[in-house]
């Protein structure tokens, strides 16, 4: 699943099967309102997208539970429209860890998204 913005800016989701292969390049805008930080191509890093509302505390609750346990290789940070923030985290998890971050961010409660295989962020 990805979060995509349209020619008006509004977000949808789009579970198109080209999607899931990582065939089509349409992602969020990372490149306005964003911070960034990190290296590419860490060993065992997996991409992790979160849609987070942008009210104070909402990036804390995501980002201790997450790099108090596991390696933080990328972080960048975007607003988009006052109401939501983009978040893209680079974590490096081993495979037999994978479930255990699933139950971690499954219980923070907020939309996120495995981008290991979306093609623009392989580039990016």
């Amino acid at each position: 699943m990805h979060v995509e913005e349209d020619d008006g800016g509004d977000e949808e989701e789009d579970d198109d099967e080209d999607d899931e292969e990582g065939g089509d390049m349409r992602t969020v805008n990372w490149t306005k309102n964003n911070l960034v930080c990190g290296c590419s191509s860490q060993l065992n890093e997996i991409l992790f997208h979160f849609v987070l509302p942008e009210r104070p505390g909402a990036l804390v609750k995501v980002l201790e539970p997450i790099t108090s346990r596991w390696h933080a290789t990328l972080f960048h940070y975007c607003r988009t429209d006052g109401v939501t923030a983009h978040v893209l985290v680079g974590l490096q998890l081993l495979p037999h860890e994978e479930a255990e971050f699933k139950s971690v961010a499954d219980a923070l409660g907020y939309e996120y998204s495995d981008e290991r295989n979306n093609t623009a962020l392989r580039i990016f």
